[in-house]
């Protein structure tokens, strides 16, 4: 993976970054890597981006994007002189062994209402735009369970509630990443990983706890708005934002 200047929890940030690239572009990864010559209406176009805020929770000075193009659904590397520029910042590519490899880089932050605007050039010099609204996020706040609580592995019907302030973005979701450490020593204790609609609560069945055991752990919840981008002269192009997840240590109990 490439290495990112730390601007903020480099660790909580990273670690979601995998699972959101992995849902985002699930319909858009094949088992080969062409490397033809492609024109933009060949081409499906994911887009993530994310470092709106600092350690602080605050507006950063630059956002990370990262843009996956697809062909039949195959990841597309491009190796004919071709470029991406977004933000007037020129993408690298970034192989990745797990998930989607993708052309990333940091470019300057818009504010909300603005736009971020990304030019795909093709080899015969042909320019296509893409021009996604920018959306700011706020970080949720975790109101229940509290830091440091112990909370109860749900079984069989039961589930596991988490309330948080909603951010009132239309169409948005969040998702819970929640890990164990046995009884106090890293292991393989359990992960569970859960997304649902923004409402305020979140309720996580039994089913999404498979695995795990008692023992001191974290819960974290980050929010994610997506949307869809139109008329841009691609097959399709879709974005999607996502917030620093909010993270809590709790004690999981059986």
């Amino acid at each position: 993976m490439s290495t990112r200047r730390p601007r903020f929890h480099r660790g909580l940030f990273l670690a979601s970054i995998p699972l959101l690239l992995v849902a985002l572009m699930a319909n858009t990864c094949g088992g080969y890597t062409p490397t033809a010559a492609f024109e933009a209406p060949d081409l499906q176009v994911s887009i993530v981006i994310m470092d709106h805020q600092n350690g602080q929770f605050q507006p950063a000075p630059t956002s990370y994007i990262a843009v996956h193009f697809a062909n039949q659904g195959n990841t597309v590397l491009f190796t004919h002189s071709e470029t991406i520029v977004c933000g007037g910042v020129s993408l690298r590519y970034d192989e990745q062994l797990i998930g989607p490899s993708s052309y990333i880089g940091d470019m300057p932050a818009q504010p909300a209402g603005g736009v971020y605007t990304c030019v795909f050039t093709s080899s015969t010099a042909r320019k296509t735009t893409i021009n996604i609204p920018a959306v700011i996020l706020s970080t949720l706040a975790i109101t229940a369970p509290a830091s440091g609580n112990t909370v109860t592995i749900p079984t069989g019907s039961l589930t596991f509630t988490i309330a948080y302030t909603p951010s009132g973005i239309p169409h948005a979701s969040v998702t819970m990443n929640a890990s164990g450490s046995g009884n106090g020593t890293p292991t393989s204790a359990g992960s569970a990983t859960f997304t649902g609609p923004d409402t305020g609560t979140l309720s996580v069945p039994a089913s999404a706890f498979h695995g795990f055991t008692p023992g001191p752990g974290s819960i974290q919840l980050s929010l994610t708005a997506s949307g869809l981008v139109a008329n841009t002269g691609f097959q399709e192009v879709t974005y999607q934002y996502q917030t620093q997840p909010a993270s809590i240590p709790v004690s999981w109990v059986s």
